[in-house]
């Protein structure tokens, strides 16, 4: 499909219960689309147009106008009124890549692709052009790491690569034009049973890993079954069999133009030069039937550094190309040793595996020892080192018995020694503590009094207490020595001028006789009066409605789904009631708590795990089916689900013993439904 262009929007109508299609349904089909996520609208073409074709029962095409595509992200969403009819999108038209004929392409006035690439790619008459280098397809190989690469066929069909079947014209490098390269189907069926058996290769090497194969084609088969399509298939590297990627309703069919894409994985590019192989086959041996390709295109992701190249970044010593060390380089350079204990000596001395030859080398560094029995770490610090032994000492005993094989690492720091002696040079010693002592009698003569002369402790304080007159606050009667603008003098006059102190009116007990009992002295604070309490009401009231406050429980919000008068964006509550902040996109149907649990998707609360394997023909598990679980037949009760298969083709519900139906939808297949099974 094509932006702004007018195109066509192939659906699919099958019956829910019995997975097949309905026909004569067009009447009851409409279609709903959206344009880069906007509210949506019915398309123009009201109903679709059934595809009168065998092959194609069930399929129905509406027409699209311009302003229909005319978005970068198209939706399109047909249904049915019909009970029990499910519509899905199965196709969409595009327009083929012709060029058109503007005025001076090449020399000879033709709009041929060659043309118009010479034209882009220099100034010089395409004199310069290389195909190799200078093509679309070659520019897009050279597209950042991580993003989708292109790639078209290097091995061109015809060249040993048709098994069966005739290449009527072009190779590879055509399959950008409408009808540029196409086989004619052989009379006779040769290997694998086929009349057209086509292989076309691609080498992309070892940077970049196949994961989509695109393909826009049609084909002229009037036979039936798989006589009527054509089927795609990969070369598995590792079982050095073909794959077959399409079934019945993925392979080629069709006389229009259609795009089809086909997973492609790992096992199906060549390790060493990452070569993909893909293949083309049908059944039909009619002459005069053509498979038509006008775009192949394998996509491919650019691989990223490998585990070497990581390391070499993290721990080599200078990046290549740049002046600055690594971090693992750096980080390394914090550890001057990492080494295993050889053997015990006793609890804060052993011997190690490996060591320098310099005596005493590692004294005074920190040194981490590992139990390796439970994990458990120790830090200590080298008090001696015997390079001979090689014995290490350290500052303490350890937490545990070392035992031989526990790991050691040496740091390139230490930390210092905080023992006393050694900070003093032993200068500090129990000697020079009571030579220097003062006893009682000197320190009362000192202070000029003899009181507490046999406490020296209680003699100081006793000085200190009178010398900031705090003896006055419980044993000295005096009432004139407090200084103004002191604390207490603060605390207890006014203006911090002591001399207005009146105890009778200012102590604290006067304030209580003030006060009275429960506050009965006070005439409008004991409590609060009740013209105070009104007031205080009034004013807390408006402080609740001014801040929005009184909307969580009493008063009603303006709308259920815009909280942006109530719930400010950018709050706190706005950021828990939304991922952005934004309660304007708040709805209380689908985004509270009741509205998240009615639409939650479950695996059931059974008591019983129950794995779910769903297959394909060939027994390969298909992965992304939809399955959802009900307890009667008519599908009407779901007890579990919509999960979705893992890569193992599985999914596990928890539900209790009991016979239930099991639902499958993935429109890659058709499935019989349901399936009952008996869970135990």
């Amino acid at each position: 499909m094509y932006k702004n262009t007018a195109g066509k929007l192939i659906v699919y109508a099958y019956d829910k219960t019995t997975n097949n299609a309905v026909i004569d349904d067009e009447g009851n089909i409409t279609c709903q689309h959206s344009l880069d996520g906007a509210d949506s609208g019915a398309l123009t073409d009201t109903n679709p147009v059934p595809i009168s074709d065998a092959n194609h029962a069930g399929k129905y095409a509406f027409d699209l106008t311009v302003g229909e595509t005319n978005g970068d992200v198209n939706e399109y969403s047909p249904v049915s009124s019909t009970t029990d009819v499910v519509v899905i999108v199965v196709g969409i038209y595009t327009i083929a890549n012709n060029i058109g004929t503007p005025i001076d392409l090449d020399s000879s006035g033709d709009a041929t692709l060659a043309g118009m690439l010479t034209k882009m790619a220099d100034d010089n008459a395409g004199a310069d052009f290389d195909a190799e280098t200078d093509s679309l397809n070659k520019q897009a190989a050279a597209i950042i790491s991580g993003f989708p690469v292109n790639n078209t066929a290097d091995a061109e069909p015809g060249g040993g690569e048709v098994v069966t079947g005739t290449n009527t014209a072009n190779d590879g490098d055509s399959t950008f034009l409408d009808d540029g390269t196409y086989w004619q189907v052989a009379a006779t069926t040769a290997v694998g049973g086929f009349g057209l058996n086509v292989v076309q290769t691609f080498t992309l090497g070892t940077t970049k890993e196949a994961n989509l194969l695109h393909v826009n084609a049609k084909e002229t088969f009037a036979g039936a079954g798989d006589a009527s399509r054509v089927h795609v298939w990969f070369y598995n590297y590792i079982t050095t069999n073909w794959d077959q990627a399409s079934d019945s309703g993925t392979a080629i069919s069709g006389s229009s133009d259609m795009t089809y894409s086909y997973a492609i994985l790992a096992a199906h590019q060549q390790t060493s030069d990452g070569e993909v192989q893909v293949r083309y086959t049908t059944t039909s041996t009619t002459t005069n039937q053509y498979l038509y390709l006008d775009q192949v295109i394998l996509q491919t992701i650019t691989s990223g550094p490998t585990l070497a190249e990581i390391a070499e970044a993290v721990w080599a010593h200078i990046i290549a190309g740049h002046d600055e060390l690594t971090a693992g380089y750096a980080l390394d350079k914090t550890r001057v040793l990492a080494t295993t204990v050889a053997a015990r000596t006793d609890a804060s001395t052993f011997t190690i595996a490996d060591g320098t030859a310099v005596e005493d080398d590692y004294v005074g560094a920190v040194i981490l020892i590992e139990d390796d029995s439970t994990g458990y770490y120790v830090p200590r610090r080298v008090t001696a080192y015997a390079q001979a032994t090689k014995s290490i000492t350290v500052d303490r005993a350890l937490g545990f018995t070392i035992a031989a094989g526990d790991h050691i690492y040496i740091q390139s720091a230490g930390y210092g020694d905080v023992n006393v002696r050694t900070i003093t040079n032993n200068a500090v010693t129990a000697a020079a503590i009571a030579d220097a002592a003062i006893d009682n009698a000197t320190f009362a003569a000192d202070v000029g009094s003899t009181a507490y002369a046999s406490n020296i402790i209680a003699l100081a304080v006793r000085k200190v207490l009178d010398e900031l007159l705090l003896d006055r606050l419980v044993k000295v009667a005096d009432n004139d020595d407090v200084v103004n603008d002191s604390i207490i003098a603060k605390l207890a006059a006014a203006n911090s001028d002591w001399t207005t102190y009146d105890p009778t009116t200012s102590s604290l007990g006067a304030n209580r006789t003030n006060t009275g009992t429960a506050g009965a002295g006070l005439t409008d604070v004991g409590g609060f009066s009740t013209g105070a309490k009104a007031e205080l009401q009034v004013e807390a009231n408006d402080a609740l409605i001014a801040n929005n406050l009184d909307h969580l429980m009493k008063t009603p919000v303006a709308s259920g789904t815009d909280y942006t008068t109530e719930v400010p964006d950018g709050t706190v509550l706005s950021h828990i009631m939304t991922k952005a902040g934004d309660t304007s996109t708040y709805d209380d149907a689908t985004d509270s708590l009741e509205g998240i649990s009615d639409k939650a998707i479950t695996a059931g609360v059974g008591s019983v795990t129950f794995t779910l394997t769903v297959e394909d023909v060939a027994t390969d598990p298909i992965e992304g089916v939809a399955v959802w679980v009900t307890s009667d037949s008519g599908g009407s009760t779901v007890v579990a689900g919509t999960l979705y298969t893992n890569s193992s083709g599985q999914v596990v519900f928890y539900l209790d013993a009991a016979t239930y139906y099991f639902w499958k939808q993935d429109p890659r297949y058709n499935f019989t439904n349901p399936e009952a099974i008996a869970v135990s």
